[in-house]
């Protein structure tokens, strides 16, 4: 196989949501894979992956979303809109994105500041591989997995009857 880089690609979107889109796509490592701009009972959505693909590409987007994006995204707009890692039915690891009807371009413009604040920290730890090693959410993510290991690997106790 040869390396690979990251680029960003001209598709096809639906209207009312490329500009979500466009601004998702200002984070270097976020791949979108799908999405909808939704009607107006529903709301838009889109599905993406962050990092490299990679085995353990699961952590980094953990770290992106619950580290960084998402409680971000709370601070900027509320529940306007949510994000959430799911493990689709072919065990892939991504993250949604739902936006309530008619908030997709409040979204966006969250998204832009999020970004531009994002490269500002990237640019602060930029001697490490990926921004996830840097000043972030790493070590929390670190700490709760080393607890979900030992509640795995703690023996196991009969329950009273």
């Amino acid at each position: 196989m040869h390396p690979q880089v990251w680029i960003k690609v001209n598709t096809h979107v639906d209207e009312g949501i490329a500009e979500l889109i466009k601004a998702l796509s200002t984070f270097s490592q976020l791949h979108t894979l799908e999405s909808c701009e939704g009607t107006s009972s529903q709301g838009a959505w889109v599905c993406f992956r962050y990092g490299e693909d990679k085995p353990d590409s699961w952590l980094c987007l953990a770290d992106f979303v619950l580290g960084y994006f998402g409680p971000g995204l709370a601070r900027e707009i509320g529940d306007l809109a949510t994000v959430s890692i799911v493990v689709t039915p072919c065990g892939q690891t991504q993250a949604e994105l739902a936006v309530r009807p008619g908030s997709v371009t409040v979204t966006a413009k969250a998204v832009c500041k999020l970004s531009r604040t994002f490269a500002n920290a990237y640019v602060l730890s930029k001697s490490t591989s990926h921004w996830n090693e840097g000043p972030f959410y790493y070590s929390r993510v670190k700490t709760i997995l080393n607890a979900i290991d030992k509640q795995i690997n703690a023996p196991h106790r009969s329950r009273p009857h």
